[in-house]
């Protein structure tokens, strides 16, 4: 069977997203983004009241079901932004709900000056058990 590859992110205002179809194209991989089941308001200011306030209350919104599923790629590449050192609540969201072990996991995150933060360990906390290729962040 060949490997395969999944990008799978989540973006609001397409940094991640960019960064996320750059890497599919670059490498053939398949690719899909994470959507919470609530649907994020359209509203710039509003929506970054809503999730500094999930976060500080460690809400973690349910995300929608996958078209792809996880099991069948070797290799996971998980993009999200840095929204005060943490990964986008429904990626976590996402992340909870489908575990996965066995893998090669790489992270990506894009950003506005706090790097890598704490995704890298957010990550890992929840699929423990796999092969974690080194993370990239953009700035």
């Amino acid at each position: 069977m060949a490997k395969k590859t999944l990008v799978l992110y989540f973006s609001v205002n397409q940094h991640t997203e960019l960064l996320a179809k750059t890497i599919q194209e670059k490498i053939g991989a398949d690719i899909e983004a994470v959507h919470p089941v609530e649907e994020y308001p359209d509203n710039y200011n509003v929506l970054v009241t809503m999730i500094k306030e999930q976060i500080e209350k460690n809400e973690i919104p349910a995300a929608k079901a996958l078209e792809h599923k996880l099991e069948d790629y070797d290799t996971i590449l998980v993009g999200t932004p840095n929204w005060w050192s943490h990964i986008a609540p429904p990626l976590l969201g996402l992340m909870q709900a489908n575990k996965v072990e066995g893998k090669k996991v790489g992270i990506f995150a894009t950003h506005i000056g706090g790097g890598i933060g704490g995704i890298e360990e957010a990550v890992k906390k929840e699929w423990p058990d796999n092969d974690y290729l080194e993370s990239l962040e953009i700035y």
